[in-house]
């Protein structure tokens, strides 16, 4: 696993709140775990070398958290004094090494089967990204397979696996899992700067340079109280069952 991992970590939560009033947002237990180990767990059996996280409310317990989870395996990119978004995250997380490409996960989303859907991205961009350096892989879930999410879906899928972003007046059938594989190139050049990654997405839909491939399982996106406790129902049964 040669390829640097990002997870985004800096958001307020503010969808839920009073549980973050005096906690971050990735620190909010779900099923008896923090919401950011939920998502430790799908990356750590990648074997990354290092994790970098970004952190900005509460700041402090993020960091005694990750030290006590990750030891020196993780990086710090603090946002304390600017939140930077997410695709402004992502271009000061490029600054912590050398690397064409990186992983990015946000931490209020995750899967079952969590390494095997991130592996599979990998393979798919192995394949997609080769000959083109802005190309972005995205993993993609099945909208009929989430818990927390009341969208009208994100993408289409055409033939190519490239991702086509619905009309809005459509239903897709397929929404972004916060996983993505992104070049320095399109970010590393906007560090310091506060925007978002779908400003990137945009020009590379049109180009055919944002792909997608489809993680078929069970999938949580945990950004209100309600889907915290929908996301803990089926958790807490599917414990039940395996016991």
């Amino acid at each position: 696993m040669s390829i640097p991992i990002m997870i985004l970590a800096a958001g307020l939560g503010t969808r839920l709140r009073p549980l973050t009033l005096e906690r971050p947002k990735p620190l909010v237990e779900v099923a008896r775990k923090a919401l950011i180990d939920h998502v430790l767990d799908m990356v750590l059996p990648l074997a990354p070398p290092f994790l970098i996280v970004n952190i900005h409310a509460h700041a402090d317990q993020m960091v005694e958290h990750l030290r006590a989870r990750l030891g020196d395996k993780v990086i710090i990119s603090d946002e304390r004094a600017q939140l930077l978004d997410s695709g402004g995250g992502i271009a000061k997380g490029f600054l912590e090494h050398t690397a064409p490409r990186m992983l990015t996960l946000n931490s209020d989303v995750f899967w079952i089967e969590g390494a095997k859907g991130l592996r599979g991205l990998l393979a798919h961009d192995q394949r997609h990204a080769a000959c083109q350096e802005n190309h972005i892989s995205m993993l993609l879930g099945h909208v009929s397979e989430g818990t927390g999410y009341d969208g009208r879906g994100d993408f289409f899928l055409d033939k190519n696996q490239q991702v086509v972003r619905r009309l809005p007046e459509e239903h897709a059938e397929y929404v972004f899992l916060g996983a993505q594989i992104v070049p320095r190139r399109l970010c590393a050049p906007r560090a310091g700067e506060a925007f978002s990654v779908r400003e990137i997405w945009e020009p590379l839909m049109k180009t055919g340079q944002l792909s997608g491939t489809v993680h078929p399982s069970k999938w949580f996106h945990v950004g209100t109280v309600p889907s915290l406790q929908a996301t803990e129902n089926i958790l807490n049964s599917k414990l039940l069952d395996e016991t």
